[in-house]
């Protein structure tokens, strides 16, 4: 608003024509002014304070916050949370020597020549590969053909033609490459190889050679890449990366809301309440509660080998067989009789039943071929999550894994069209 005062016009002193302006802004307006003026400068102190990490500046014991971990669903099993890892195998029992001395070619099971190569054709390979197959040495066998493909042959597959390719291949044992493959998450392949060593063309290299199967890409060419390496340890590097596995760390909240009772009839099997009780009922004291790992839950045997790698036999006991794992969870000491499956089958039969309802901790998970065969067990934690041993070699460690994971893994050693099953046995005593 402008306005000119009486004073100012009998002293005709300031402005022309003998007037003085002065500006007059009301107590609202002019508040209004200084909030416009602010808003920018608040704007960029909100930026700055939501990049600082208030969790580690002022570390909380809150349920809702353990950092990296991604909360399970609700359930009887408690607040669960895990954080994904992945462990590798021990470069003692990596033998690069071993693997680069694998049988290169591919066997063909029951088949001629001529029948490998019309299943090639189906498999969808193009005209320039299929010259190369013709031209390839092919041996005959009692049971099939064995053909040598060429290095620049194998590597040129498509991702789509190698899956139909290998999953043939890999339902006949002579092709060991192609039934003990390596996967990968595909949601992890871009950083799967991070911090590993190997070089970004090997690393190129190895994700050309992947195929996908499920929600994994598999790797089954890790021969001939190594026999392409100059050095060991390029080698031993790469060996060492690709054997990593995808596993949880598994850890259970408590606090003074926790209801005890409830968790130790989910957790507490097979007489290990009395240890558990004791440790829970302290935890719900802690202020703002604890988290525990879940081997401090597991019954010794199988809280002793999670994450572990079972020690190379010449007379190979708990790591020949998947149902040593399952059916001696509970156990202490173990019953090695386990590897023998008359008496796994026997029982299955005489101590257990099948579930039709939601799986329970303890439960049995078994994976069996569309005819009923059962091919893999493992042992139910939580929340679709099982403790599992993948494969009755030295190679492959104890771990936690989803079950929908370990069906892909699995699912590596049959066609598409054979679906596998998934069954729950649940112990009559316990």
């Amino acid at each position: 608003m402008l306005k000119t005062t009486s004073n100012e016009r009998k002293r005709g002193d300031s402005a022309p024509n003998g007037l003085k302006i002065q500006i007059e802004i009301p107590r609202k307006s002019l508040l209004v002014l200084l909030i416009v003026l602010a808003i920018p400068y608040l704007v960029g102190v909100g930026f700055l304070l939501s990049k600082v990490n208030w969790h580690r500046a002022f570390p909380t014991n809150d349920a809702s916050y353990m950092e990296g971990a991604v909360a399970c669903n609700p359930g009887p099993w408690g607040h669960l949370e895990y954080i994904p890892i992945k462990i590798e195998t021990p470069e003692e029992f990596l033998s690069i020597q071993a693997f680069e001395s694998t049988d290169p070619r591919w066997f063909f099971g029951n088949m001629t020549r001529d029948a490998a190569l019309a299943a090639m054709d189906r498999a969808g390979i193009s005209s320039s590969e299929r010259a190369q197959l013709v031209n390839a040495k092919w041996d005959t066998a009692a049971n099939g053909v064995f053909v040598t493909p060429p290095t620049d042959l194998v590597i040129s597959l498509k991702p789509q033609v190698r899956q139909a390719v290998y999953t043939t291949l890999a339902q006949f044992q002579e092709n060991s490459s192609q039934q003990d493959v390596f996967f990968f998450p595909s949601e992890d392949m871009k950083t799967f190889f991070d911090k590993s060593g190997v070089s970004e063309e090997t690393v190129a290299l190895v994700k050309k050679l992947c195929y996908p199967h499920g929600k994994l890409q598999f790797f089954a060419d890790l021969p001939l890449v190594l026999r392409k390496l100059q050095t060991y340890d390029d080698k031993r590097r790469l060996a060492k990366a690709v054997s990593r596995r995808s596993t949880l760390l598994l850890k259970l909240f408590i606090n003074a809301d926790s209801n005890v009772d409830e968790l130790l009839k989910y957790w507490a099997k097979a007489g290990t309440e009395k240890d558990l009780r004791p440790m829970l009922e302290s935890l719900a004291k802690v202020p703002g509660g604890a988290r525990i790992s879940l081997i401090n839950v597991l019954p010794p045997q199988p809280a002793a080998r999670l994450y572990t790698f079972a020690l190379p036999s010449l007379e190979p006991l708990e790591h020949d067989n998947c149902h040593w794992t399952s059916f001696n969870f509970f156990k202490d000491p173990p019953d090695n009789s386990f590897t023998n499956a008359a008496i796994v089958r026997k029982t299955l039969e005489t101590d257990y039943y099948p579930v039709f309802t939601d799986p329970r901790y303890g439960d049995l998970v078994f994976l069996a071929k569309p005819n009923g065969e059962i091919i893999h067990s493992s042992v139910y934690v939580a929340d679709n999550i099982v403790y599992t041993k993948n494969g009755g070699h030295y190679l492959s460690p104890w771990m936690l894994m989803r079950i929908p994971e370990m069906v892909d893994a699995f699912s590596a050693m049959y066609p598409a069209d054979q679906q596998l099953k998934v069954s729950y046995y649940r112990n009559k005593y316990y």
